[in-house]
């Protein structure tokens, strides 16, 4: 391969001061930091420079005398790599024992520099951390920032991952007190970078800057500009295609950029020509390539977030099945083409982030799912060697599928046997003691079923009693429980068992009644209901959104989209929790606006809070949401990648606060307390996110799904911790968890099924809408079977269960197929009344039937 003069994906190193363009004033603000602070942080999004901003901007901003820079990456420990990195960079020996903050001392008398401990990529610690070894991390930083220290700090972290550094401000408060975030650099910085860096290889532009804005036109991603690492990566696409029709290259002519074209994904491109000539060469050389096997073999170069890490050769040796020739003949094609880099002996990763994404992207859930299972029992066994914890039953239920694929070491797979054989001691213990339950229990019932006394008939009266006039006051699920207390209390015990199934049964189906609501001209996309409960909306394709009144069904109001916009159709709707006068719509063309109840429905205010775009069709459908707390009470995303915030109270007009930018066409959008959103996207991805009171809006988490994300529906508990489930395209409903101060989990998931209509219809398994009742414990979802399932919420073990309720409401069209589907679903406040959106152009309403109640009460009680 020909020597390429550009820097490819290697950051920029302090030599390359002269070649190193556009990041003057970012590089000003941070070595004006390092006079202010102690602690700086770094943050941006991958691709945009952070690494080759310090060691090659900062790095040459200061004088020789006033740095000494030590850069330090987690590997397997970031503790051990930080005392690792001090006692190298010492003259002399360092004690055994010797804690970071004394090294730092020590260091600094030999050298009589300021110290400046630097860690980049620092989202590993974030990542692949547990908590002990953070905790240590951060206690030991925070004995360094003392006034007497000569050490300075700079964390360098991608943007998405920094809401997971808020749990450490406790130990160290002035955490983010001086922070830098590298923007997307701008078009004249841009043009800046490619004529001097053309320059710095003597290397001419035909036209000059003209042909550079034709570089720069062909890279520029309308929703993400322009990403400095896939234009290193495209200038020497050029080199290397100039240097087929010359041995030497001095100038990019127009005709080579025309040529070359745009490159819709650079790195993708890149990677997959890479690919091609890997597998040929060793093919070339006799190895039989098992199938997918470079895809694999990347793939143990990444997190299963995403992100890159290190990985050694005797570690790929033991986690593939490969044979070790191939490994190693396969390694050195992969740092021959410089898409890793042997970062120490035989320990290599991959050249850069950029290159982890689109790895990732080409991930199989099924390998994503194994690779996560593997990191859980490492990380797990790490921390058994501190705390002696096994892995937990639910944990092990994770596991099992798995078990027999796993790639461990044999200190792992003695944990693991250790944690399976505590749990089948477990469940001996729990199956005696509950043995010795039942046994006591039938004694305790037998007894008290032959005691005929009046006090136990006059407790059942009462509860009954007290659950008819709950069914009066709408107060539907306490009546039920005392419903079932009163026949508990008087049954006919020798039909025990079918008696108390009928009850169940009652509950749940013959107390519901169906209302039929027609009006819409086409799928009802769209319902919510007000916070008081008194009326509900619905919106649909016929552009349309009708005002109805809850249990009468009176159509209160409508108001049509497309009276402005011909063809326009409202893609989701939201009451404002805080205001239960005020509806937000979001329209199918990126409009968002904003509908105000003065004092009666048929008196609308409407204001547009975001203009909809010229396109027609159903591209940048819009997803709202309102926030529980304040002070971004309301989000919209949409698929165009655009997330914005509105700030707003009972007085002020609602007014944009912010927007962020992604990549990404969302489909799903839920908003939780303490500014957390979470979004689901077109290609089966999860993000967690945090909103924070600066109006910064930062993506936590991500978690990968086998399909598309249509629907996900949050809750909250006592513990400000949230449960969450999510659902779309791959026919099963997940759930987990995202406790105040730590990251999401993913607890499990339960197959959706097909209950009313299947025919081997691919779609039939397509979940569309999820919603939660008040209370908390009841989530109603629906999908293309025709039908809304319930499912009762509950906790096992201390984590988030969830349970099929057993029951179904079918939707019964005259077209088995589509018209069927159900497309949204929303809860009356404060009970389990229910409301859908269906692709029959039809809103149907479940109510709970006091009457049918009452009635049922007496049948079921004898007529009492």
């Amino acid at each position: 391969m020909q020597h390429s003069p550009f820097k490819f994906l290697n950051a920029y190193e302090k030599a390359d001061g002269e070649r190193f363009f556009g990041r003057e004033d970012e590089v000003e603000q941070l070595y004006q930091m390092t006079y202010q602070s102690s602690l700086m942080l770094v943050y941006g999004q991958s691709g945009s420079g952070k690494t080759s901003l310090i060691r090659c901007g900062l790095a040459n901003r200061f004088d020789a005398t006033d740095w000494f820079d030590i850069y330090i990456r987690r590997g397997d420990n970031i503790n051990r790599a930080l005392d690792q990195a001090l006692r190298n960079a010492s003259l002399d020996t360092v004690p055994a024992g010797t804690s970071p903050a004394e090294a730092v001392d020590a260091l600094y008398s030999d050298r009589l520099r300021p110290i400046y401990l630097i860690f980049d990529q620092f989202e590993e610690l974030l990542i692949l951390g547990d908590r002990q070894e953070q905790q240590t991390f951060f206690q030991n930083i925070a004995a360094l920032l003392t006034p007497a220290s000569h050490c300075k700090i700079i964390l360098v972290m991608r943007e998405e991952f920094i809401a997971r550094l808020y749990p450490w401000e406790k130990i160290i408060p002035t955490l983010f007190n001086k922070r830098l975030r590298l923007e997307t650099m701008s078009r004249d910085n841009l043009l800046r970078v490619i004529t001097g860096t053309v320059a710095a290889a003597n290397i001419s532009l035909q036209s000059g800057e003209a042909t550079a804005e034709k570089i720069l036109d062909y890279l520029s991603d309308p929703r993400s500009g322009v990403q400095l690492t896939y234009l290193q990566v495209y200038l020497d696409k050029l080199y290397r295609e100039a240097r087929k029709q010359s041995a030497t290259v001095s100038q990019f002519s127009n005709r080579l950029v025309e040529d070359t074209g745009r490159l819709d994904d650079v790195m993708a491109d890149f990677l997959e020509e890479q690919r091609g000539e890997i597998e040929a060469a060793l093919q070339a050389d006799g190895f039989e390539l098992p199938e997918e096997a470079l895809q694999i073999l990347l793939e143990q170069f990444i997190t299963p977030e995403g992100t890159k890490q290190p990985m050694a050769k005797t570690a790929l040796q033991k986690n593939l099945s490969f044979d070790t020739p191939l490994i190693d003949a396969a390694l050195g094609q992969l740092e021959a083409r410089r898409i890793l880099r042997n970062t120490e002996e035989d320990v290599f990763e991959l050249s850069h982030d950029a290159l982890a994404g689109h790895i990732a992207q080409q991930r199989s859930p099924e390998r994503l799912w194994l690779q996560e299972i593997v990191q859980l029992i490492k990380t797990r066994y790490a921390a058994y060697q501190q705390t002696g914890d096994l892995l937990t039953a639910n944990e092990l239920k994770r596991i099992t599928p798995f078990r027999d694929r796993l790639s461990l070491t044999l200190e792992e797979r003695e944990f693991l046997k250790k944690s399976y054989f505590r749990q089948f001691r477990n469940r001996l213990l729990y199956a005696a003691i509950g043995l010795v339950i039942v046994i006591v229990g039938l004694a305790l019932l037998y007894t008290q079923f032959r005691l005929k006394d009046q006090e136990k008939q006059t407790m059942a009266l009462g509860d009954a009693a007290n659950a008819q006039r709950l069914v009066q006051r709408r107060n539907f699920s306490q009546a039920e429980i005392l419903a079932l207390k009163a026949y508990q209390r008087n049954r006919d015990t020798q039909n025990d068992r079918l008696h108390l199934q009928h009850i169940f049964e009652a509950l749940d189906m013959t107390f519901w009644k169906q209302q039929r609501l027609e009006g819409h001209d086409g799928y009802v996309n769209a319902v919510s209901v007000s916070p008081d409960g008194r009326s509900f909306a619905s919106g649909g394709e016929d552009g349309v959104i009708k005002i109805w009144q809850w249990r009468n069904g009176n159509d209160l109001a409508n108001w049509r989209i497309n009276q402005f916009q011909a063809g326009a159709s409202i893609h989701s709707l939201a009451f404002d929790p805080h205001q239960g006068n005020v509806l937000a719509a979001g329209d199918n063309r990126g409009g968002v606006y904003l509908l105000r109840n003065r004092g009666e429905w048929q008196k609308l205010a409407v204001d547009t809070l975001a203009s909809p775009g010229r396109d027609g069709g159903a591209a940048n459908g819009q997803l709202l949401a309102f926030s529980p707390d304040i002070p971004y009470r309301l989000i919209s995303a949409g698929r165009d990648g655009v997330v914005r915030f509105w700030k707003g109270n009972e007085t002020d007009p609602y007014r944009l606060a912010g927007q962020e930018t992604f990549t990404e066409a969302f489909h799903a959008l839920a908003y939780g307390s303490r500014g957390r959103v979470v979004l689901g996207d077109q290609e089966g991805t999860v993000h967690f996110c945090r909103l924070d009171a600066e109006g910064r809006f930062q993506v936590q988490q991500r978690i990968k799904e086998p399909g598309r994300v249509n629907a996900i529906a949050l809750k909250e508990d006592d513990r400000q911790q949230m449960q969450m489930f999510w659902a779309g395209n791959w026919g099963s409903l997940a759930y987990g968890e995202w406790p105040a101060d730590a990251a999401p989990q993913r607890r499990g998931e339960l197959s959706h099924g097909h209950f009313f209509y299947e025919d081997g219809d691919s779609l039939a398994g397509y979940v569309n809408t999820l919603a939660l009742n008040t209370a908390g414990n009841l989530l109603a979802s629906g999908g293309n079977d025709h039908s809304i399932q319930l499912w009762n919420i509950g906790e096992a073990e201390g984590n988030l269960q969830l349970t099929p309720r057993g029951f179904y409401l079918l939707q019964n069209p005259q077209d088995p197929r589509k018209h069927g589907w159900i497309l949204s679903l929303g809860f009356l406040p404060g009970g389990n009344d229910l409301v859908a959106g269906s692709a029959d152009h039809t809103v149907k309403a479940w109510i709970l039937d006091p009457e049918a109640l009452v009635q049922a009460l007496k049948e079921q009680g004898g007529g009492n």
